[in-house]
């Protein structure tokens, strides 16, 4: 049986007919397409295939098709590490206690898939003496899981262990400090300054609705596209006077951020210009977001959450939304405070 190019163990290889891609179906990270090019990337660089098997792993997981080109490959090498051995053993547990409950046998203990195993919490090979073994071992010697066998394959999880697991699953209200009225004052005060410096208001607001839904929470999938919309709607009203944009820098009136960028190249003190790029840039790809939010596995999208310091895919739609709204209003703060400087 050949080996699948992600984590170089056995696996079922089915070639297309025009020889520029094939179908993997691996026992550890799961149904994806190959291309050829990405394949002999892979080939090149084995250092990076525990990192690509994991984060296939999650992306098939979560029931998403990934198609594993090279541009996809590169975001993933550019935006991700492999987890810290303290997370690979969050991840385990989180794992263990998922699949005893669905077992309904909490108490029993299991044998488990290694290879499976190591994909989904991000292990380093090799799967019988590499970074599964030494995370069982560590939970082991906290009391979290039973010794492991000689074998590796029969574990039980401990009372502590189940402990931990409550730890790990219990709703959180937010991981990021946020205040629902943040993002919409932060569009209030960043339109006072800018209107007392320019006499019109930056973001010419055009929907209180759109305005008010910022405020609002979100539950799943279809209110994270509806919120992460109205921000990017948002941003779309955003109207940078003429005099701020030299006609020779060649920016169209539709490229509100670039038009943006290029304003406060020419109007904010040197000193909170770069403050100024940073800011808008967290705008960009909070748009690029809401652009590719539709086309799962899209490098652009995996790379743009990254850089807002969101892992992908997305677990959880509340939090995450919660992440971008409070990376928005610290962008427009930023934005406002490079604009006050000019006193």
């Amino acid at each position: 049986m050949p080996n699948c190019p992600a984590c170089y163990d056995s696996a079922q290889i089915e070639n297309e007919s025009s020889l520029e891609s094939k179908i993997v179906n691996c026992p550890a990270c799961g149904t994806f397409r190959l291309h050829q090019a990405a394949e002999d990337q892979l080939n090149s660089r084995p250092e990076i295939r525990a990192l690509v098997s994991h984060r296939i792993r999650l992306a098939c997981q979560r029931s998403q098709q990934v198609e594993l080109t090279t541009s996809l490959l590169q975001t993933i090498v550019e935006s991700y590490r492999l987890p810290s051995i303290s997370k690979q053993q969050d991840n385990f547990i989180q794992w263990f206690g998922e699949t005893l409950l669905h077992q309904a046998v909490p108490h029993a203990s299991i044998a488990i898939e290694p290879r499976i195993v190591t994909a989904l919490i991000g292990a380093a090979p090799p799967v019988s003496s590499g970074g599964l073994r030494y995370v069982m071992q560590a939970l082991a010697n906290k009391g979290y899981v039973s010794r492991v066998s000689q074998d590796g394959e029969r574990i039980q999880m401990r009372p502590t262990g189940w402990e931990r697991y409550e730890e790990l699953t219990t709703p959180k209200s937010s991981a990021v400090p946020y205040s629902p009225r943040e993002l919409p004052l932060a569009i209030d005060f960043l339109n006072a300054v800018w209107e007392k410096k320019f006499t019109e208001p930056l973001v010419r607001i055009r929907s209180a609705e759109k305005v008010a839904s910022l405020g609002f929470p979100c539950a799943n999938f279809e209110d994270f596209k509806a919120r992460v919309g109205d921000l990017g709607e948002m941003l779309r009203w955003i109207e940078v006077p003429d005099e701020k944009v030299p006609e020779d820098r060649g920016v169209k009136r539709e490229e509100k951020l670039i038009r943006l960028t290029v304003a406060m190249e020419s109007v904010a003190p040197e000193s909170e210009q770069e403050n100024a790029r940073r800011a808008i840039a967290i705008l960009k790809d909070i748009v690029k977001v809401r652009n590719k939010m539709t086309h799962v596995g899209s490098p652009e999208l995996i790379a743009a959450l990254a850089r807002l310091g969101i892992d992908f895919p997305i677990s959880d739609y509340g939090l995450t939304w919660d992440a971008i709204r409070a990376r928005a209003a610290d962008a427009l703060h930023a934005i406002r405070t490079a604009v006050q400087a000019l006193d």
